[in-house]
């Protein structure tokens, strides 16, 4: 695969993205630092192209989108999200529901028509 399918800025900033260092608690609560993700791997070049980079991908939670025939690195869900609510942020009552087992797709099919041949 030619290069110039690869959004090279993507592949840079992906990498930042997984170069983040965090900070924690280990098992016996003692601080502790490490990168958001990281991947010891070896290349099994008797694996396909696709095989190898949806192998890496899966190490980093990334995706691959094809965007304006070119390909963009994306790490999904890189960072830090928290929020802490209380008792004074709800309004009125709270109810959590979810569909019954009738109500769950088991199977969704999508076509996605390539552009090219549009």
């Amino acid at each position: 695969m030619s290069t110039s399918y690869l959004n090279n800025q993507s592949v840079i900033d992906a990498a930042n993205a997984c170069d983040v260092t965090r900070s924690g608690l280990d098992v016996n609560s003692s601080p502790v630092s490490y990168k958001s993700y990281e991947l010891g791997a070896i290349v099994d070049t008797a694996q396909t192209l696709k095989t190898n980079t949806e192998y890496f991908l899966q190490s980093m939670n990334g995706a691959l989108p094809y965007v304006d025939g070119v390909y963009h690195m994306r790490v999904l869900g890189a960072g830090n999200a928290t929020v802490t609510l209380t008792e004074a942020d709800i309004i009125g009552s709270l109810s959590i529901s979810a569909p019954g087992k009738k109500d769950k797709l088991n199977k969704v099919i999508i076509s996605f028509p390539d552009k090219q041949t549009l």
